[in-house]
């Protein structure tokens, strides 16, 4: 264990409680001092007891084995770490290894330092945006406006990226159900991506293919749902699918429809790659400096 970890007693965090700002699925937020933050985890450990689902043979008899009653499996909503070997480290050690990463990264900030209670890992430190506003409050911002936080975001992603660290859930629309964003805004352009220790990022020591794509698909739709001012996520998902429209009919009514949105500022080059998945963060890129040049 670090001497530098925070230790607190199960009544030190309920002395926490006059400082709660939010709470969320993972874990509850306290506001320490001006831009610390406390986050506290639901629960001590990355694993969960579950009961044995039922095996049927084919005459319908349930062979499960019995003798051992539960079975241990990962959590999903921690922070996920891994190493070399293609493990998934605990959550203790994850912390730590992200932690590290710190002095490679210098546009975002990565949780700062582990929180135990009563012995056990139960939270970390975070660093507090001041001022801060959902990054959703930008679609009324000038187009021009808009460009230019999104150009600065897609740097700050690249170098997460480039140090193996990945958001896979930057494009997380403000709800009743989840009030939050992992992206937040502060004034006069500087967009900061939150949610470093949970289940919304993938740490690697190496490059992951398979978690970049996670990345793009996330970023890119935060990209163009900012551009457009539209909720695309529950658009594209209540999409008529009955038949009604040939495939191209029906591409070709969704970038009728999300150009209009757009005031007929994006390419319809650049909502046919987004329908079909092939926006990578090159191509958006060249799509947001292209918009950058027209006459807006």
């Amino acid at each position: 264990m670090k001497k530098d970890s925070i230790y607190l007693t199960k009544n030190d965090v309920k002395a926490l409680e006059p400082l709660r700002i939010a709470a969320g699925s993972e874990g509850t937020i306290y506001r320490i001092q001006k831009g610390v933050l406390y986050k506290i985890y639901h629960s001590y450990s990355d694993e969960l007891l579950l009961k044995i689902s039922p095996i049927y043979d084919e005459n319908g008899v349930n062979i499960a084995n019995y003798k051992i009653r539960k079975q241990i499996v990962r959590k999903d909503n921690i922070l996920r770490y891994v190493d070399q070997d293609g493990i998934r480290l605990t959550r203790e050690e994850a912390l730590y290894k992200a932690i590290e990463r710190q002095k490679d990264i210098h546009k975002t900030f990565l949780p700062k330092n582990v929180i135990y209670v009563n012995g056990r890992v139960k939270g970390c430190v975070l660093h507090e945006h001041s001022h801060a506003l959902k990054i959703y409050k930008i679609e009324s911002f000038p187009l021009r406006y808009r460009l230019c936080i999104l150009k600065e975001l897609l740097s700050r992603e690249r170098e997460l990226i480039e140090h193996n660290i990945y958001h896979v859930d930057l494009a997380q629309r403000p709800s009743i159900e989840f009030p939050n964003t992992n992206v937040l805004f502060q004034f006069p352009n500087t967009p900061q991506i939150i949610d470093l220790d949970g289940h919304s990022a993938i740490y690697t020591e190496f490059f992951s293919d398979k978690a970049l794509k996670r990345t793009e698909e996330s970023f890119v739709l935060l990209v163009m749902e900012i551009l457009t001012r539209m909720n695309l996520e529950t658009y594209l998902n209540n999409m008529d699918i009955s038949g009604l429209f040939s495939p191209n009919e029906l591409e070709n009514i969704m970038i009728e429809n999300i150009s209009y949105a757009s005031k007929n500022q994006l390419d319809s080059e650049m909502i046919r790659s987004f329908l079909r998945h092939e926006l990578s963060l090159d191509k958006i890129e060249f799509y947001l400096n292209q918009l950058s040049r027209k006459k807006l």
